[in-house]
This record gives C-alpha cells, structure tokens and sequence, in this order.
C-alpha cells in the first residue's frame, strides 16, 4: 500500500512538472508575439500613411472595422481597425458604405498607425 501511494506521488509530481513546463512555453511563445507587434509599431510613424493591396479577411459592421492581408514579399502583413470618422469608401470608382464590401474581395487599403493599432482611411475595390 506504501508502495503505491509513493508512486502516486511521483507520477502527481511528474504530471505537474509537464503542466508548468507546457505553461512556460506557450507564455514565452504569446511574450514573443506581443513583443514582435509592439516592434512593429513603433516602426510605424504614426504620421505616415501607407498604402498597400490585398485582400479583405473579415469586415465587422457594427464596430466598422475591417481586416485586409497584404502581401509584402514573401510574407503577409494584417492591416485590422476601424475606419477614420471620414474615411473614403469607393467600390467600382462610386461612393461605397462598409457594408457593400466582401470577403475574399481584392482592395486597395490606406492606414496609418495609431496607439490602437491601425487606422483605416481609405478602402477601394475595383
């Protein structure tokens, strides 16, 4: 009976060291993460504007913001927030409002980078 509490214990122990081993990693993994953002935005000046295309991966109406992948080289850059107060919607060279706009569909996107993350202040679709 001894015997088996003992290893009872040693698999508890064993078990946990696992759990706080898996816990650490997946810490370190989203630290990493925050810190690669945080990177890349104090690289963007929050004057500048850019200009990119690509394509819209989701489109929130009733927070009015929208997320659009661009490729840069090899990699894809997230443009994602909400839209400036006047920001410029057109869809086949015509006003546009957010909603008229697809997912999958291809775009032009003008952001700037603000404490939040990115201001949309023009989006276009052919």
């Amino acid at each position: 009976m001894k015997k088996s509490f003992f290893w009872s214990g040693v698999l508890m122990v064993v078990f946990l060291s696992a759990a706080l081993v898996a816990t650490q990693a997946t810490a370190a993994g989203k630290e990493t993460e925050m810190k690669a953002k945080a990177s890349e935005m104090k690289s963007a000046k929050s004057n500048e504007v850019y200009a990119m295309s690509g394509k819209i991966k989701a489109v929130d109406l009733q927070d009015e913001t929208a997320v659009i992948e661009c490729p840069v080289g090899k990699k894809m850059f997230t443009v994602a927030g909400p839209l400036a107060p006047k920001a410029e919607l057109k869809k086949g060279g015509k006003p546009a409002q957010l909603k008229d706009f697809e997912e999958g569909e291809s775009v032009s996107v003008k952001w700037k980078a603000v404490a939040q993350g990115h201001l949309i202040l023009m989006l276009t679709a052919k």
